[in-house]
């Protein structure tokens, strides 16, 4: 494996840690202080940054792997 695959990997996986995160924290706070709204817009966004990122990343894989296999 090149540095490009171990890379991607640690990057993706880190990603999906901070979606992970942000949903149980998000549930937390739904659970816990349901009257505290800004802390779940926080954790709702962190969570739609991250699949967000998780899509282009996606995205990105899909076009360097077609431009790979074309060549």
């Amino acid at each position: 494996m090149d540095f490009w695959n171990i890379a991607t990997i640690v990057f993706i996986g880190c990603i999906f840690l901070l979606v992970l995160y942000s949903v149980i924290r998000w549930v937390g706070a739904m659970v816990a202080d349901r009257k505290n709204e800004e802390k779940r817009k926080k954790y709702a966004r962190m969570c739609a940054i991250g699949i967000l990122i998780l899509v282009v990343a996606m995205i990105l894989g899909f076009i360097v792997n077609f431009s790979r296999n074309n060549m």
